[in-house]
């Protein structure tokens, strides 16, 4: 999965996310510093389609690393296995 567009505005990351097999379906995901979590998400097509959002909550594991690194990268490729 992708996260694309990173910033970092009042201790809030905020991200555009994607699979790497359909770049145009694209969701966004607002990461609180402070609270640690997730305070908006607005998933992609096919993740509202499904009932359980198992790979968007993984991406929880990007956004921690980028503050335990203090590493705001543009573009951050989370893979998981």
């Amino acid at each position: 999965m992708f996260l694309d567009n990173v910033e970092i505005n009042n201790n809030i990351i905020s991200a555009d996310y994607y699979y790497p097999d359909a770049k145009e379906d694209v969701g966004h995901i607002d990461y609180s510093i402070d609270e640690d979590e997730f305070v908006n998400v607005k998933y992609t097509k096919r993740d509202a389609d499904k009932e359980i959002k198992y790979p968007v909550g993984l991406l929880i594991n990007a956004f921690r690393n980028m503050v335990k690194y203090n590493r705001y990268p543009k573009t951050y490729r989370y893979i998981w296995y």
